[in-house]
């Protein structure tokens, strides 16, 4: 297993990985939303997140130079960080490549003098609160996102 850096050619492979990945959306659950335009929504992001558009930073688990897990970064003032977008390829899920991926994402920011890590993630995904709550993550805020379309 290599964590390394996700590069211009992983993006393609990466987008497949996100594909319909993320049933804890919010956007997944307001029928306005078109369900094609959530998935670019994502795969555009992680675009974004390879080329240093968006998020500063992408990274990538890889297996057999394959990637099978991702992460996106941001960095700010004094040393902080948050995780923008994380995925696993659903062949790859509840096999603890989520966990990998941030513990070696905790030590390459460690390496970079980095000294604080968020995340934000949606109330309904209890399998990503529960990860961010066993590897040290404490919640200090929650908050309620309304849409209603006129």
């Amino acid at each position: 297993m290599v964590f390394r850096k996700a590069e211009k050619y992983d993006i393609q492979y990466l987008k497949k990985i996100s594909k319909n990945l993320y049933k804890d959306s919010r956007y997944l659950f307001d029928d306005f939303f078109n369900r094609k335009k959530i998935n670019q929504f994502y795969e555009n992001w992680i675009e974004k997140g390879v080329l240093g558009f968006f998020d500063n930073e992408c990274f990538c688990l890889c297996l057999d130079n394959q990637p099978v897990a991702f992460c996106t970064i941001s960095y700010f003032k004094n040393f902080t960080s948050s995780i923008g977008l994380i995925g696993v390829s659903r062949d790859f899920q509840g096999k603890q490549y989520a966990r990998y991926m941030l513990n070696n994402l905790f030590i390459y920011l460690f390496r970079k003098n980095f000294t604080k890590i968020s995340v934000v993630t949606q109330g309904r995904n209890y399998a990503a609160q529960n990860l961010y709550q066993r590897i040290g993550f404490k919640i200090i805020k929650t908050q309620l996102w309304y849409h209603k379309w006129i």
